[in-house]
């Protein structure tokens, strides 16, 4: 927990943890965009790294070791079922920065092996790029080497039992992915349904939407509420990290003494943590019937131990 607190503080103060969770709160398509993105960035680092070397590989062994490195790639997907171990831990970063290095090194690898191709089929890695662009990868896979070697009776029979098994890698590797997918779902509901990670879930939303935005949207859906017979919620409101009860109180003055105010507070530190704890001050405004104010309760995260 030291080293991950360490770590964030090494960017000018980021709060890595947040940039985690705010990446995990995107919508699906701007989280593939940006796993595209770093492995494309890989693959482009290799072609600049590699741009000289003159190693070659012909067309089977490059669909296995391409293909294998897509399975390897897409097996980092599965890391996501640990995010609300993560969180509760403080180091979501770390494991969204594990799958993004995954995502840079994949493309690194596919990069070196497009490059790899080029030289075999074209003399030069003037055609690597190829390699990055769907359907003209095609291209580079199947364009015959510049330099023939001469045909063993194995040859052909090697060259199927590769090809059937790149194949077999490819359908693999898209197998895993939707496996992921599922699996992080379900796990999703699962968590969804267990009160012990409603508080992870509630920070994810007050991290990527702002606290005041989700007081806003508590307050707007509170319905009155009869607390018994001489108190009524009336309303919610919600002014920035200001979430205020509003009730019309009959009784008397006395049963709003300091033993009700502990109890208020302590029953509030429980319950509405969650917000207390990311910095919202919880207040109870009690109204006699002419409107004129009986008493105020505010409960600062401080009353709580934030």
């Amino acid at each position: 927990m030291q080293f991950a607190i360490a770590s964030r503080r090494v960017f000018m103060g980021a709060n890595l943890e947040e940039l985690a969770i705010r990446y995990l709160m995107l919508v699906a398509v701007w989280q593939k965009t940006i796993v595209i993105s770093l492995t494309a960035a890989g693959f482009i680092m290799a072609l600049v790294a590699y741009r000289n070397r003159s190693w070659s590989i012909r067309r089977v062994p490059y669909f296995i070791l391409a293909t294998a490195t897509i399975l390897v790639v897409s097996t980092f997907s599965f890391a996501w079922l640990l995010t609300y171990k993560a969180m509760a831990n403080g180091m979501l970063w770390l494991l969204t920065l594990l799958v993004f290095l995954g995502a840079v090194l994949g493309g690194h690898v596919l990069g070196a092996l497009a490059h790899a191709r080029s030289v075999n089929g074209y003399g030069s890695g003037k055609a690597a790029w190829l390699g990055m662009v769907p359907l003209l990868n095609l291209v580079l896979l199947f364009v015959e080497p510049v330099e023939r070697a001469e045909t063993r009776w194995a040859g052909p029979i090697v060259s199927f039992l590769g090809t059937m098994l790149g194949i077999a890698l490819f359908f693999s590797s898209g197998f895993i992915q939707a496996l992921s997918v599922m699996e992080v779902e379900r796990l999703a509901h699962q968590a969804a349904m267990d009160p012990s990670f409603k508080d992870l879930g509630l920070k994810m939303l007050i991290v990527s939407q702002g606290l005041d935005v989700i007081l806003a949207k508590d307050a707007s859906t509170a319905k009155p509420i009869r607390i018994d017979n001489e108190m009524t919620l009336r309303q919610v409101q919600a002014t920035g990290t200001h979430l205020r009860y509003i009730y019309e109180f009959t009784g008397s003055p006395d049963n709003l003494s300091g033993a009700y105010r502990q109890t208020l507070t302590r029953s509030n530190c429980i319950s509405l943590h969650g917000y207390i704890e990311a910095g919202a001050t919880i207040e109870h405004q009690f109204l006699r019937p002419d409107g004129t104010e009986a008493d105020l309760v505010t409960i600062p995260p401080s009353a709580c131990g934030y």
